[in-house]
């Protein structure tokens, strides 16, 4: 058993099981090898490196107000990514926070390309309703663009209040619906931020820090990202996992173009 004391004791960067369905596995796990790829081809560094292989929306604008909230509340040493995927956000908050950062993710290419592009990193199979993390082993949890993706959100966020000390922070940054009401747009669910932020309270949270603003993300981080999705339409294009992934692409644009969606950040502090 690892001491719970610190959670970049879990390093599992060889394990090559791959937890993530076939759908998963088109959409996110074969493109976390493409931009790894195509971020070293194009000799992409520093935060470019970061923005080309996780280029989530309204980035890094929602992640400075998510540290702000975090830092509020007390400094993290551990901080546990979930659905970390290739890893830029995890390396994004170690650079900016100075904490240990566990980087836990279900598909084994995107372990593979985190764990090869930022070394700095401990990289984990698992899920963010099953870690595979002892018990309250972490000051901070983030869950980053992965809330959306997941039907139930209840058991992440007993698997959260699990690994995490008492009065730790959890994150939740990612695209939620405009309204007050959920879209349900496969594969995903946008929930409003009211009804994230009321689960959270039902469950004892306190609420510490909300913003919210536009999805795009900001110009240098889209700039980086657009540099590696062209190098992706160029090079994969024949690829089995390429259809899907461009239809997820132009299915995100249209919904953002038509205004369904903010970017916003929740930060809410665990029960003592």
């Amino acid at each position: 058993m690892h001491d719970s004391s610190d959670a970049s004791d879990t390093s599992d960067t060889s394990d090559t099981t791959d937890t993530s369905g076939p759908a998963d596995s088109e959409i996110f796990d074969e493109p976390s090898r493409w931009r790894a790829q195509a971020a070293r081809a194009l000799g992409l560094d520093g935060d470019d490196l970061l923005a080309a292989v996780s280029p989530g929306a309204a980035c890094p604008m929602v992640l400075r107000s998510l540290v702000a909230s975090i830092n509020a509340t007390g400094r993290p040493r551990i901080i546990v990514d979930l659905g970390s995927g290739a890893g830029g956000i995890s390396e994004w908050l170690r650079r900016h926070t100075g904490a240990s950062v566990t980087a836990v993710e279900p598909a084994a290419g995107a372990r593979q390309a985190a764990a090869t592009l930022f070394p700095a990193l401990s990289v984990r199979a698992g899920t963010a309703e099953d870690t595979g993390l002892t018990d309250r082993v972490a000051d901070a949890a983030v869950l980053c663009g992965v809330l959306s993706l997941i039907d139930e959100a209840e058991p992440v966020f007993a698997e959260v209040e699990r690994i995490l000390r008492p009065g730790g922070s959890f994150a939740v940054a990612d695209l939620f619906s405009a309204g007050r009401e959920p879209l349900t747009s496969r594969p995903n669910v946008f929930r409003s931020v009211e009804q994230v932020t009321a689960a959270l309270s039902a469950r004892g949270w306190s609420i510490v820090g909300v913003g919210c603003g536009a999805p795009e993300p900001g110009t240098t981080w889209a700039a980086a990202a657009a540099r590696v999705d062209e190098w992706i339409r160029s090079h994969c294009a024949a690829r089995p996992a390429f259809a899907a992934w461009a239809a997820d692409q132009d299915h995100l644009t249209r919904h953002m173009v038509e205004g369904d969606l903010i970017a916003a950040c929740v930060v809410a502090s665990s029960p003592a």
